[in-house]
Order: structure tokens, then sequence, then C-alpha cells
């Protein structure tokens, strides 16, 4: 009996190695084909590759940074109070961009607003390098918060897309805050297409931070082309990420009879 049963212990034992070992070689096997199909898969025909694009920014910026300009706006406005009518001196900042080489350069109106048609008043455009020119305002629209601006130097200016996708990777260069954060870049992503705040301009959506002194800078695609005008946010402790910027095609409808 005692014989039968160290058989039997014998043969569940031989058996259960058995298992086992089978077991390791499929998972071997496995292995092994995981291993191969992901050394294969960078040939595969229509295989889907993540690419990390973090350096591609980095890689764009000398051929769009002399088209980023800085706007300081200095105006006496007349402000109304308890005491009555009183002059109070203004200033402001924001970002613009050059679209020829002979000094037009485009923003929002609302950051030249207080120049706008005020004697009192002067305008800067501070460039790459920090050099700066006094700027006039040749063309305004508060409507479309687009303001074109001219600067008598020779300058480095921008292109436009000509098309832009849902999705795709953009960046945005500009004067938040003032000069002290001159030309920072932000990156992100277009949110949404075609966005409108109620006054019937459509917008482009993005995650890219856009914050005051952003306006009027351009936002850009990954191949340095401008594909709008940064205008706005919506600033709140419960929103993150929610910027916008004018549209490429408006600007440049705005601009042509100016430009051309």
């Amino acid at each position: 009996m005692k014989k039968i049963i160290v058989v039997l212990l014998f043969f569940s034992l031989a058996w259960t190695v058995y298992v086992q070992e089978e077991r390791i070689n499929l998972l071997e096997n496995s292995l092994n084909q995981l291993q191969n199909t992901l050394a294969q898969l960078p040939t595969m025909p229509n295989a889907i590759m993540i690419s990390d694009d973090s350096d591609g920014v980095a890689n764009i910026l000398p051929s769009v940074l002399e088209g980023v300009v800085g706007l300081r706006v200095e105006a006496t406005i007349r402000q109304q109070t308890w005491f009555g009518e009183r002059s109070v001196q203004t200033v402001g900042s924001g970002s613009g961009f050059f679209v020829t080489d002979s000094g037009y350069l485009i923003t929002n109106a609302h950051v030249v607003e207080n120049a706008f048609q005020n004697e009192q008043s002067s305008i800067t455009a501070v460039l790459f390098d920090g050099t700066s020119y006094p700027a006039v305002i040749v063309k305004y629209d508060r409507d479309l918060d687009l303001a074109i601006l001219k600067i008598n130097a020779s300058v480095f200016p921008l292109t436009f897309a000509s098309e832009m996708r849902l999705g795709e990777s953009v960046f945005a260069i500009g004067y938040p805050l003032g000069f002290d954060l001159s030309l920072s870049i932000t990156k992100g992503i277009i949110s949404g297409l075609n966005r409108n705040l109620g006054n019937g301009v459509p917008l482009i959506q993005t995650d890219a931070a856009i914050n005051p002194g952003n306006s009027g800078g351009p936002l850009f695609n990954m191949k340095g082309e401008v594909i709008g005008v940064n205008s706005s946010k919506i600033a709140s402790s419960i929103v993150e990420g929610i910027g916008f910027a004018i549209m490429g095609e408006i600007v440049t409808e705005f601009m042509d009879d100016v430009i051309n």
C-alpha cells in the first residue's frame, strides 16, 4: 500500500512539474512574439507611431521670434469720479506681430483702445532685441477687436497658415503681465474651432495659456505659421485652460485693404 502511495505521489509531482514547464514555455513564446512585434512596428505599414514633439517649439523659435513685438500704450483719458471729471494717466501693455517687412503689425483693438483718436497718447513697439519705435494706429475695429499699427523700420514679418486642424499642437508667444516676462512661450492644442462669444467673430479655442498682455500676439502651428491672434480667456476659479484667438482668415480679411 505504501509503495502504491509513493508511486502516485511521484507521478503527481512529475505531472505538476510538466504542467509548469509547459506554462513557462508558453509564456516565453508569448514574450518572444511580443518582442518581435515591437521590433517590427516602426516598419509596419499604417503603424500608428506616437512621437514626442516637445523639441518642436525650440526648433521653430529662431524663425519666428523676430516677428513678435511688445506694445506699451501710454494715454491720458478723462474719467468720471465722485468729485467730477478728471484726467487720468494710464499705462498698458500687450503684444503684436509684424505682417509686412515695412513695419505693419497686427494687435487687438482693446490693447490700443486708450490711444485710439487720443492726441494725449503714445504707443511704443518693442522688438525682440529690445529696440523700440513709436507706432501709429492705421486701422481700428472694436467689433472685430483688431487693429493695424505701423512703425518706420524694416522688420521680419510672419506668415499665416492656410489651414488648421482640431487637436493639432499650437503655441503662443507674447508679453504676459508686461515686459518683465517678455516673449513668454506657452504650448497647447486647438481645443475647438469657430467658437462664438457673442460678437459673431469666429474664434479658435486653445488650452495654451493666454494671460493679460498676451492679447494681440500670435498663435502658431508647429510649422511656425500664424493661425490666429490671441485675444481673451475665460477667467474663473472653476475654469482652466480655455483661451481664445481670432481666426487667421478674419485677420487677413481685415488687413487686406491696408496691406494690399
